[in-house]
């Protein structure tokens, strides 16, 4: 006995702690595994089947979804947003790629037309 060491009572605790998590979850096992021991294969088969019949199993199924459907108002047409966008660009209100800020877009008519009338004026001066 004498190369035994002596047990740390936090070795113990975690010893019996474990032991016990252990135990309580083979007895929930046990237990739902007894639950489920009562049915046969044939009288899963006919539950199903009466279920069919009645049509629980497609209300079940049709719980499922993962989003409702959406429904949509008639707004404009494709034609109507494909004119507006083309409206748009050419007034210059559309943003460029990346662009965060929303107030920019406002600004962008302007600074278009500003830079066209510097390519203008550059056009008329020769280059130095």
């Amino acid at each position: 006995m004498k190369f035994l060491k002596p047990i740390s009572r936090s070795t113990l605790q975690f010893a019996l702690t474990t032991t016990l998590a252990l135990l309580g979850s083979l007895a929930m096992t046990q237990q739902a595994m007894a639950a489920d021991a009562g049915k046969t294969r044939q009288a899963v088969q006919a539950e199903l089947a009466q279920a069919r019949a009645d049509g629980t199993v497609a209300r079940l199924a049709a719980d499922t979804e993962l989003a409702p459907p959406v429904k949509t108002f008639g707004g404009r047409s494709r034609a109507e947003v494909i004119a507006e966008l083309v409206q748009a660009r050419a007034e210059g209100m559309m943003a460029s790629n990346n662009e965060a800020d929303p107030f920019t877009t406002q600004n962008i008519a302007a600074a278009r037309a500003e830079n066209a009338a510097r390519q203008e004026a550059k056009a008329g001066k020769p280059n130095r």
